[in-house]
C-alpha cells in the first residue's frame, strides 16, 4: 500500500474524504461470525464516540475495501481475519485507547507488512470525521525485519538483519516546532524504507547516512536544524552488543563517530574519548580527562604472549587521530 496519506496536512481534504465514506457506510457492510466479535468493535469505536457503522470508514481510510466479512475472533490480543471486497485475506488487531494517554489503534497485517494506525475521538457529535494517521510500520522480508515510527516530530526506524546486526536510525524533523508545508523527515519514505531492507551485513554507516541525506532531500541547513540524527550499526555477540559503525550528530554538529574496517572498530567522541575493538580480542578505552587506558587481550595463551601492545597501540592511535577531525 502507497504511504501517500501517511499525514494528512489539509483537513479538509480528510474531513472530505472521511464524511463521504461515513455517508454511504450501513451496518451490512460490517458482516461478523459471532456475537462476540461484533461486541469488540462495538466497544472499541464507542470507546472514542463512534458508533458501531463507522468502523466500516476507519477501516477503509487504512486502505481496506468494503463490505467485509470478519471471522476468526482471537480475544487474547482482540484480532481477527477479514475477507475484503476484493477477496483479499488480512488481519486486523484492534487497541482501546485510554482518553488521557494513549488513542486507540487499529492495525492491519497483509503478508508481509503490518499497518498501525492511531484513529481519532468523536470529540464534536454531528461535526467530527473519522481520521486515522499511519504510525508505524513493521516489513519481515528475506529473514530481515524492519520496523519504522512515524511521528511528525522525529522519524526512527531498526533494521534487524538477523540474529547479530542491527541497525539503527534516528533522525528528528528540522525545525520540529515550527509549521511547515510538510514533514522532511518522512519524505520519501517507501524509496527509504526499500533502500534499508536491501542492505546486508556488509553495510558501511557513512554510506547509509549519506544515502539518507540523499533520499530525505536535506541540505545542510536542514542538518543544521536536527537536534538529532543517529545511525548506528551494533553487533550482538554473547547477548552483549558492540558498536561496530557510528554517526551521531546533534544540530548539524558531529558527536560520535565510528567505523568498522577489516575487523576492527574504531570509535571517536568529540570530548576526545575513543574505543577500539578488534576481533581478535584486543580492546582499548581511552579517557580524555583523566588521560587514562584500558588495554585488554581476550584469547589463546599464544594469542596473549604474542601481542605486541606498543605496536598495536602506535597503530591504533594513528588510526584515532584521523577520525578525530570528524568531531572536532
Amino acid at each position: 500500500m502507497s504511504l501517500r496519506n501517511l499525514f494528512v496536512r489539509n483537513e479538509k481534504v480528510a474531513d472530505a474524504v472521511a464524511l463521504e465514506a461515513k455517508t454511504r457506510h450501513s451496518k451490512n457492510d460490517i458482516a461478523c461470525d459471532t456475537a462476540e466479535l461484533r461486541e469488540l468493535i462495538t466497544k472499541w469505536t464507542q470507546n472514542e464516540g463512534w458508533e458501531f457503522e463507522n468502523f466500516a470508514d476507519f477501516i477503509e481510510l487504512i486502505g481496506v475495501k468494503t463490505p467485509v466479512k470478519l471471522s476468526e475472533y482471537n480475544e487474547k490480543n482482540a484480532s481477527f481475519k477479514c475477507i475484503t471486497a476484493l477477496g483479499t485475506e488480512i488481519s486486523i488487531s484492534l487497541l482501546f485507547g485510554d482518553w488521557i494517554d494513549f488513542c486507540s489503534q487499529i492495525s492491519v497485517t497483509d503478508g508481509e507488512e503490518t499497518r498501525h494506525y492511531i484513529t481519532n475521538t468523536n470529540s464534536e457529535k454531528g461535526k467530527s470525521v473519522p481520521q486515522v494517521t499511519l504510525q508505524s510500520r513493521n516489513i519481515k522480508r528475506g529473514g530481515k525485519e524492519l520496523n519504522s515510527y512515524y511521528c511528525e516530530y522525529f522519524c526512527h526506524r531498526t533494521l534487524k538483519l538477523d540474529d547479530t546486526y542491527t541497525l539503527k536510525v534516528e533522525i528528528d524533523e528540522p525545525n520540529m516546532y515550527e509549521k511547515k508545508s510538510g514533514i522532511f523527515v518522512l519524505r520519501n519514505c517507501e524509496d527509504i524504507e526499500e533502500y534499508l531492507l536491501g542492505l546486508d551485513n556488509s553495510l558501511v554507516v557513512a554510506k547509509v547516512y549519506e544515502k539518507m541525506m540523499e533520499l530525505l532531500n536535506f541540505s545542510n541547513e536542514d542538518i543544521s536544524k536536527c537536534g538529532k540524527i543517529l545511525i548506528s550499526y551494533i553487533e550482538t555477540v554473547n547477548e552483549e552488543e558492540r558498536v561496530r559503525g557510528k554517526i551521531f550528530l546533534t544540530n548539524g554538529r558531529m558527536q560520535e563517530y565510528a567505523i568498522l574496517k577489516n575487523g576492527e572498530t574504531f570509535h571517536v567522541f568529540k570530548d576526545g574519548d575513543w574505543k577500539y575493538l578488534s576481533d581478535s580480542g584486543i580492546r582499548i578505552v581511552y579517557i580524555e580527562k583523566m588521560k587514562h587506558y584500558v588495554f585488554s587481550i581476550t584469547g589463546s595463551e599464544e594469542c596473549i604472549t604474542t601481542a605486541n601492545p606498543s605496536e598495536i597501540m602506535k597503530r591504533v592511535k594513528e588510526g584515532i587521530s584521523e577520525l578525530l577531525k570528524f568531531v572536532r
